[in-house]
C-alpha cells in the first residue's frame, strides 16, 4: 500500500548572506540565511506566510515584540556565532520564532544550571527606599538604598509607584538635568557572593527598562569584573564617559566581562537580558552597570528600571524577589536608616548621664558588612529627658563603631545632673541616624 503525503514536506534553499539591519530584510533568493554583523533589530521586513531559517555569525540583540517579533519567553536574545533560528511569518512583517538552537547546546530557559529561584541582587524590585535619595549627583547611592548613581552630572531621581512592570511594582527612574550628560545605575556583588559565581564559570543577568514620551533611545547593559582589592572596589566605575556606540573606560581594576550593544527603548517595559557570561577566576568583585549610549540626550529626559536579576548559570532566571521584611533584613546588612521621619517625641534609647555636659547612650543595629559610617542630624532635632525635665541638645555625636554597636554621646544643660539616667528622644522629625557598610 502507499501513502501519499502532502503539505508536510519542504525542501530548504540556501539564499545569499544578509547583512544585519533593523528592520532585518528577508531576501526571496531561499529560505536559509547566513546573517552577518551586529546591528540589533526589532522586526523583519518579510512577506506573509514565509518559513525561513537564519545563522547568526556574529553578537546582536533581537529584541522582543508581542506581535512584530514574537521570541521565545518573551524575552530579547543576545545571539552568538552560529546560533540557528526558525521562524514563521503569521502575516506581512509579523514573525514568530519557533524555534532557537545555541550553537553551545545549552538551553533557552533557565534549567539545572542555576537554583530557579536564586536572585543576588538586593531590592532588585526596589521594595526599600529608606533614603529616598532624589538628589543624586555622579558617584552617589540613591533610590533603593544599593543602586548607585554613575553620571556625568546630577540627575534627579525618584521612586515611581505605578504603572511598574507587573501590577504595583515600583521602579527608579533617572531624570536628565542637564542635556548631553551620560547616566546610569550600578549594583555590586560582594566577594562572598562571587565565589558560587568562580566555581560555576559562568553568570547571567536580566532587567526590564523603559523609556518615557522623553524618550531615550538606547541604553547598554556592562557586567564587570573587579580585580583590585576585594571587597575595596572604586565605585565610580567610569573613567571616561563615551557615547553612540563607544563604550565608557572603565576606572582602573574595572573591566567588561560581556561586550556591551545597544539597547533600543520603547515606552513599554521590555526584559533585557545578557547571558552565558564567563566569570574570570580572577574576579574579586562583580557589578552590573546599566547606562544611557543615546548621544543626543534632552534635559527632562527619563528611563526607567526594575526587576534586576543576577545568576549563576548560562541562563538568566525569571525575576524573584523574597519578602519586604526579608528584603529589609538584607539591605541592613549594608545600610540602615535608624530614624527617619521621626515622631516628634520618640525615643531612640536610654543613657547616662557622667554630667550635665556629657551624656552617653549605647546604640544597637543589625550586623553590618563591615564597620560603618554615622551620618546624624542636627542637634536641634534631639532632645534630652531625665525623671524631672527635658532640655535640649548642644551637640551630638557617634563615636565607636562596631559591627552592631556604638556610643552616642549628647551635651545637654544644667538641668541635666551628673549619674542621672537619661532617655534620648526626637525633637523634631528631621531626627535621623544613617548607618552606612556599603562599597
Amino acid at each position: 500500500m502507499t501513502t501519499k503525503v502532502t503539505g508536510m514536506m519542504q525542501t530548504s534553499t540556501k539564499g545569499g548572506d544578509i547583512s544585519s539591519a533593523s528592520p532585518c530584510v528577508i531576501d526571496t533568493d531561499g529560505d536559509y540565511f547566513d546573517v552577518t554583523g551586529t546591528t540589533n533589530f526589532a522586526a523583519f521586513t518579510v512577506a506573509a506566510g514565509r518559513r525561513f531559517t537564519i545563522q547568526f555569525d556574529g553578537a546582536l540583540t533581537m529584541t522582543h515584540h508581542a506581535t512584530n517579533l514574537d521570541l521565545p519567553g518573551g524575552a530579547n536574545i543576545t545571539t552568538a556565532a552560529g546560533d540557528v533560528a526558525e521562524f514563521f511569518a503569521t502575516g506581512t512583517n509579523t514573525v514568530q520564532c519557533v524555534n532557537y538552537t545555541k550553537a553551545d547546546g545549552t538551553a533557552m530557559v533557565a534549567g539545572a544550571s542555576a537554583p530557579s529561584h536564586r536572585n543576588d541582587i538586593i531590592n532588585g524590585g526596589y521594595l526599600v527606599n529608606q533614603e529616598n535619595a532624589t538628589a543624586a549627583a555622579d558617584d552617589a547611592y540613591s533610590i533603593g538604598d544599593l543602586f548607585l548613581h554613575v553620571g556625568e552630572a546630577a540627575v534627579t531621581t525618584s521612586l515611581q509607584t505605578s504603572g511598574g512592570p507587573q501590577g504595583d511594582r515600583k521602579f527608579a527612574r533617572i531624570n536628565i538635568d542637564t542635556a548631553n550628560k551620560q547616566s546610569g545605575w550600578v549594583y555590586f556583588l560582594s566577594n562572598a557572593d562571587c565565589q558560587d559565581y568562580i566555581a560555576n564559570g559562568k553568570m547571567s543577568f536580566g532587567i526590564k527598562i523603559k523609556t518615557t514620551s522623553a524618550a531615550i533611545d538606547t541604553v547598554r547593559i556592562g557586567l564587570l569584573k573587579w580585580t583590585g582589592t576585594a571587597d575595596s572596589v572604586t565605585s565610580d566605575v567610569v573613567a571616561t564617559w563615551a557615547q553612540d556606540g563607544t563604550n565608557p573606560t572603565l576606572a582602573t581594576s574595572w573591566s567588561y566581562e560581556n561586550t556591551p550593544a545597544d539597547v533600543n527603548l520603547t515606552t513599554s517595559w521590555v526584559r533585557h537580558t545578557v547571558e552565558d557570561v564567563t566569570v574570570d577566576s580572577d574576579t574579586n568583585n562583580l557589578a552590573c552597570f546599566v547606562w544611557i549610549d543615546d548621544g543626543t540626550i534632552a534635559e527632562d529626559d527619563q528611563f526607567d528600571v526594575s526587576e534586576w536579576q543576577l545568576n549563576p548559570g548560562s541562563t538568566v532566571n525569571d525575576f524573584s524577589t523574597p519578602s519586604i521584611a526579608a528584603v529589609l533584613d538584607q539591605v541592613a546588612y549594608y545600610v540602615e536608616q535608624l530614624v527617619s521621619s521621626a515622631v516628634v517625641g520618640q525615643y531612640l534609647g536610654s543613657g547616662y548621664a557622667w554630667n550635665a555636659d556629657n551624656q552617653t547612650y549605647p546604640l544597637y543595629y543589625r550586623a553590618k558588612r563591615t564597620i560603618p559610617s554615622g551620618t546624624i542630624s542636627a542637634a536641634a532635632s534631639w532632645q534630652i529627658t531625665n525623671r524631672a525635665t527635658s532640655t535640649d541638645c548642644a551637640s551630638v555625636a557617634i563615636s565607636g563603631f562596631g559591627i552592631s554597636n556604638a556610643t552616642f554621646t549628647t551635651v545637654g544643660s544644667s538641668t541635666i545632673n551628673a549619674f542621672d539616667p537619661v532617655l534620648l528622644r526626637a525633637k523634631t522629625t528631621a531626627a535621623s541616624i544613617l548607618l552606612d557598610a556599603r562599597h
